[in-house]
């Protein structure tokens, strides 16, 4: 009696593990445009950081005192950590805009979250995947110029 309600849903069992292995497979394809995304950011990243690195080293080359160093370094540091910042802000926000994809294709499961019915689980990936290509292809509102290629724009199966 304890399974019968849903086995009669046909989502005991087998049903809920291919639910979970079609969430995980969406949430694979959104890591992997993230992670192209961030080697791409990165790739952008570097010429700051050798410029960065190139200010360090300009402070020391004289007979500065240390407190000037210290500062000279501190002024190098800020553009680096303007990037570094501005990716950090787009990268919450990718995460934010995910989070809010599962929670609007949640409500489409209306009994045990956990263990949806096949029609329930259906409905949240059919709503889902629409929902993370919006999420990637978004650019981040704190930074227009960061934007995420998405895995999902073409119909998949």
């Amino acid at each position: 009696m304890s399974g019968a309600g849903h086995s009669a849903d046909g989502a005991a069992g087998g049903g809920n593990d291919a639910f979970v292995a079609d969430v995980r497979r969406l949430h694979g394809e959104a890591n992997e445009a993230l992670r192209g995304s961030v080697a791409k950011l990165e790739g952008r990243l570097r010429p700051v950081t050798r410029a960065y690195f190139a200010c360090c080293s300009a402070c020391t080359d004289d007979a500065r005192p240390t407190e000037a160093v210290s500062a000279c370094v501190a002024a190098c540091s800020e553009p680096l950590a303007a990037v570094q910042g501005r990716l950090r802000a787009a990268q919450e926000d990718f995460q934010g805009r995910v989070r809010a994809c599962h929670g609007r294709a949640g409500e489409h499961v209306t009994g045990d979250a956990a263990n949806p019915t096949a029609a329930e689980a259906a409905a949240y990936t059919r709503a889902l995947r629409p929902c993370l290509a919006a999420a990637a292809d978004a650019p981040s509102p704190r930074n227009s110029s960061i934007g995420l290629t998405s895995p999902f724009s073409s119909t998949k199966p």
